[in-house]
């Protein structure tokens, strides 16, 4: 059973955030999703779409998978304030 995981910035976030800032959070993401094996559905400027088909290696579900990456972003984030 597949899983989708959405992401967006805050309006406060995406009227303060750099050129720079936001390409490395995007290639955060898209490295993130490649470790997980999580595929882009939707890229924009300030959102994104993915979709988990199959559970990553270590991980029960599809579900545990979108977890573990919503997980990476967020410590990834944190770590950038």
């Amino acid at each position: 059973r597949a899983c989708c995981l959405a992401w967006s910035l805050t309006r406060a976030t995406q009227s303060r955030i750099g050129s720079k800032q936001l390409s490395a959070l995007h290639d955060e993401v898209r490295s993130c999703a490649e470790l997980v094996g999580v595929d882009t559905i939707e890229v924009g400027a300030t959102h994104g779409l993915l979709i988990c088909r199959r559970a990553a290696k270590g991980l029960a579900t599809t579900v545990d998978t979108m977890v573990r990456l919503g997980q990476l972003i967020c410590r990834w984030a944190s770590s950038e304030e």
